[in-house]
């Protein structure tokens, strides 16, 4: 399990996080919320050990994160950041370097297991006709797909996703949602980070909520939803859509806030 112990960490002299502890539970999606700005990308970055916190400190399995090699962390979590590169090879050459953290010997050669862990991969977010299309030739969304086909193919027990919907439309978003509960099933630990607090709401089994680089409310759904944080920081009106469906709206005023927040 991926644990952060009043974490501290920030970019040079510019402090982003606050003491933050949290853990990324086996077996449950686990949504990170917060404007932008908050902190929920040095979060991930720090959890992953690209960032070294001033303070504090990354457990991986109850061991600190930076006496784990490179390897051993990259077969324990698989991270997609929301900036990537583009190299000129195929979506099924990108989908599987997922692959090589548990590749052994050198040069490192593709097994025929690797081989169906990467095609599993791409079949699992719909993007197995995508495997020979050189990756720059594809859209934004095709390449998202193909992006997360390479961090499901590492087959870490956690996996980070900063903002894994970027591109998707909507449906495709609710796909996405989908196959994160399918993996949290699984028995792994998934992260996403998300604007949509709707989709947070509705899909995650836990809520992180950051606010100023300090983590101001965690727990269920209905937990983080009593003291009214949400609206609040992101100045909108929750409101129940279905059993446990959430929609949002924009908060304006108070005569607005009446007529959004009206129970039907």
């Amino acid at each position: 399990m991926l644990e952060l112990l009043k974490v501290n960490a920030g970019y040079s002299n510019n402090p982003v996080l606050h003491s933050i502890s949290c853990r990324f539970k086996p077996g449950k999606v686990t949504a990170l919320l917060g404007r932008n700005g908050c902190g929920k990308s040095t979060l991930l970055r720090t959890a992953v050990g690209l960032i070294t916190p001033s303070s504090g400190q990354v457990l991986l399995n109850d061991k600190p994160l930076e006496d784990c090699s490179a390897t051993c962390r990259a077969q324990q979590i698989a991270f997609l950041p929301q900036s990537r590169n583009m190299p000129q090879i195929t979506a099924l050459r990108l989908v599987q370097h997922g692959r090589y953290p548990h590749m052994t010997g050198y040069p490192r050669r593709l097994s025929s297991h690797d081989e169906n862990i990467a095609l599993h991969s791409l079949r699992s977010v719909g993007a197995q006709d995508l495997a020979q299309y050189m990756l720059h030739t594809l859209s934004g969304g095709e390449r998202q797909k193909v992006y997360l086909a390479m961090a499901l193919c590492q087959q870490a027990q956690t996996l980070l996703l900063d903002e894994p919907t970027t591109y998707l439309d909507a449906c495709h978003q609710f796909e996405l949602w989908e196959l994160c509960r399918r993996i949290a099933q699984e028995g792994r630990a998934v992260v996403v980070v998300t604007h949509d607090v709707a989709q947070a709401l509705t899909w995650a089994d836990y809520l992180l909520v950051l606010k100023d680089g300090h983590l101001a409310a965690e727990g269920s759904a209905e937990q983080v939803l009593q003291n009214g944080l949400l609206e609040s920081i992101f100045s909108i009106s929750i409101v129940r859509a279905g059993q446990s469906t959430y929609a949002a709206a924009p908060l304006f005023n108070e005569t607005t806030k009446g007529v959004l927040t009206h129970d039907n």
